[in-house]
């Protein structure tokens, strides 16, 4: 399973969207003999800086780049999977572009993750496990739902994890000493 995962695109930040959604277009079109490579695309959380509003020229812009994204993944069956970010930057944003994405088309394999989850992927016989940031307030309560989530999947490990961050609020930290 091939996967290109990126992270923290902060888009709407201080006038940086324009040069950041450029230089990822050119990336994907750049790379699209590699594309037959990608089984699917992650992209972690932090899509965005802050709250846009609908009518703001970043906002449109991130429209527009998840709209050829879309069509990217789809020409290359590519899987397509973003996860919810940090909600001060985020903001829930995500849920408003993976409708418009789901409008946009019906045969390409794409969710928007906003809980801990588990997806099984028949393909690749592989279990991925899906933590958001500020899912829990603390290491130990996602461990014991990371826990019960495994015993309601039957399963007993993950094959892959797709977070974002790793704060202490997320793992708990060992010292040396224990």
């Amino acid at each position: 399973m091939n996967i290109m995962i990126i992270s923290d695109l902060h888009l709407g930040k201080q006038n940086k969207t324009t040069k950041l959604i450029s230089n990822l277009l050119q990336y994907l079109q750049d790379n699209n003999s590699r594309a037959k490579h990608i089984d699917m695309f992650v992209i972690t959380g932090d899509v965005f800086h802050q709250l846009l509003g609908t009518n703001s020229e970043a906002y449109n812009q991130i429209v527009s780049f998840f709209v050829y994204l879309v069509s990217w993944c789809k020409r290359h069956k590519i899987i397509l999977r973003t996860l919810e970010g940090t909600p001060s930057h985020d903001n829930k944003q995500m849920i408003a572009i993976a409708t418009h994405i789901k409008g946009l088309s019906t045969d390409i394999d794409y969710r928007h993750v906003d809980t801990l989850e588990i997806e099984y992927f028949k393909q690749f016989d592989k279990n991925c496990l899906y933590l958001p940031d500020k899912y829990k307030d603390s290491g130990e309560e996602i461990q014991d739902a990371i826990s019960d989530l495994l015993i309601d999947n039957h399963i007993a490990k993950v094959d892959l994890i797709f977070a974002h961050g790793n704060f202490n609020y997320q793992l708990p930290v060992k010292t040396k000493s224990g």
